[in-house]
């Protein structure tokens, strides 16, 4: 395959992807669920100059890297269900960017297609690029990551013909340094970071003293960037990702065995039931590209002595754990870190099953590839846009109403409107948000007008009695409503 038809069939992956995150953006998922309302509230509290390392959620160490971006990018877009998720989507079609170049240079350009194709109809990455969640950037981190690795240190045991210069280990030291503040994982991606440097120098691979010299500029790097987090982390232990990490890992109730078995089967067989992330027990693949990845593994077992494979390998042992020995096994949030690796991993299963096959069957082969990601894609569509929105447990957990309202109001938004809400001033510091404070994020028109009122005894007529319209945000508000203005309601449309 010829780099310019290898390109090209990227953007087409590209350009699918984009739809398949842009599509509905407003109003799917409906609404924020609790974690996106965390985070956001973090993005607002950056917003007014409070930084930090650590912020403390209910006692929970939280990072706020992301945070912090989303609040740089919602300063320019604004907010609502669009400007807090906007920042998710560039990461997302940044992570298929990434992994296209990162495939073609492990494995060839079928290699990088494949994998840049399974994540960008997959649902959890679709899902991840349509929330206010770090995860969806801890998958661009950890692909960064292993770019910069490829780019910088030999995957092969042929002499580079061009040596490699600063910009990969300055790109590889500000990664690992900045992975820090995005997510606890960030100690294993680090750690595999290093063993595969270690591996590499020790097994004498062909780098120059002038490379070498490069892995330590690009420890440097990491040590003052991470410097800050390592202070904070000594200084409150508890918040601390490490931390939170070996919690993650013990807290659970199943035995490791037991873990890592489910976590197994929901990668072919039996998914997440949470209906925040997946559709409740869907699969993460498909078993004919679970075949495909169970081949790439394979394939990189038997050929564990070449820095290609070890890297992947080695990928695949420190990052595994942190995705199986999760809570609630199998917890998809958990894979977020793996998703590069497995998506890599059926990259060279397809690569490797193209080569073995005869140049008369090749063409049967791109047959059955292009005929694997047609059912892919109507089945996430299917799944994403038509049997996940209709799920209750979906709807309550993303607040499903509040975003129908937020979404017609945002719709009328030159018309006067009276909010009925029962809780017109809100406890200052309550854990939870009120349902009016909920509907201003996922409202866009941020200036409407609108009036608050209890409607319950009282409601206020913005136009003298002229045309206005009275949204109720309880469900049963109506039937709380003194009967009086009820009748006056009933008049009304």
């Amino acid at each position: 395959m010829s780099n310019r038809l290898s390109f090209a069939l990227a953007v087409i992956i590209l350009l699918l992807a984009m739809f398949l995150r842009f599509f509905g953006l407003a109003t799917l998922p409906p609404g924020f669920h609790g974690d996106e309302v965390d985070n956001i509230r973090i993005a607002e509290t950056v917003r007014t100059g409070r930084v930090e390392v650590f912020y403390n959620l209910h006692g929970e160490g939280r990072e706020g890297l992301y945070q912090m971006m989303v609040t740089g990018v919602t300063s320019v877009t604004g907010g609502g269900l669009i400007g807090y998720r906007i920042l998710s989507v560039w990461a997302g079609l940044l992570t298929l960017a990434l992994l296209y170049a990162l495939g073609k240079r492990m494995f060839g350009p079928l290699a990088g297609l494949s994998a840049a194709a399974l994540l960008g109809v997959g649902m959890l990455p679709i899902i991840l690029s349509r929330t206010v969640s770090p995860d969806v950037i801890l998958v661009l981190y950890v692909t960064a990551v292993l770019l910069a690795l490829a780019q910088g240190l030999p995957i092969s045991r042929e002499k580079p013909h061009h040596e490699p210069g600063t910009a990969p280990f300055a790109a590889l030291g500000l990664l690992l340094g900045l992975g820090f503040y995005v997510h606890p994982a960030s100690f294993a991606v680090t750690l595999m970071s290093m063993l595969y440097i270690g591996y590499s120098v020790i097994t004498r691979q062909p780098m120059s003293r002038r490379t070498v010299s490069y892995t330590w500029f690009a420890v440097v790097v990491m040590i003052v960037f991470a410097t800050p987090y390592l202070i904070s982390s000594l200084q409150s232990p508890e918040l601390g990702g490490a931390a939170r990490l070996l919690e993650t890992e013990s807290s659970t109730d199943q035995t490791p065995l037991q873990a890592i078995l489910r976590g197994l089967s929901g990668i072919f067989f039996l998914g997440d039931s949470n209906p925040v992330r997946n559709l409740p027990e869907r699969p993460l693949f498909d078993l004919v590209s679970g075949l495909f990845l169970a081949v790439g593994l394979l394939v990189a077992i038997r050929y564990w002595r070449k820095p290609r494979f070890m890297l992947l390998l080695i990928a695949v042992v420190l990052l595994a754990p942190v995705a199986l020995l999760s809570d609630n096994s199998p917890n998809f949030l958990s894979f977020a870190p793996l998703l590069p690796v497995l998506a890599l991993l059926f990259g060279l299963g397809v690569t490797t099953i193209s080569a073995s096959i005869g140049a008369r069957l090749r063409p049967l082969v791109i047959i059955g590839l292009l005929g694997l990601l047609a059912f892919n894609l109507y089945w996430t569509t299917n799944d994403l846009f038509n049997r996940w929105p209709q799920n209750p447990a979906m709807q309550q957990a993303y607040h499903a109403r509040l975003g129908g309202i937020a979404h017609y109001v945002d719709g009328t938004g030159a018309t006067p409107t009276v909010i009925c809400t029962p809780t017109l001033r809100p406890t200052p510091g309550a854990r939870e948000l009120t349902s009016p404070q909920l509907l201003a994020l996922m409202m866009h028109n941020q200036q409407p007008p609108i009036r608050y009122a209890d409607c319950g005894t009282g409601l206020i007529l913005t136009q003298g009695g002229e045309r206005e319209q009275v949204v109720l945000l309880e469900p049963d508000a109506l039937a709380n409503m003194h009967p009086y203005l009820r009748r006056w309601l009933d008049q009304g449309e």
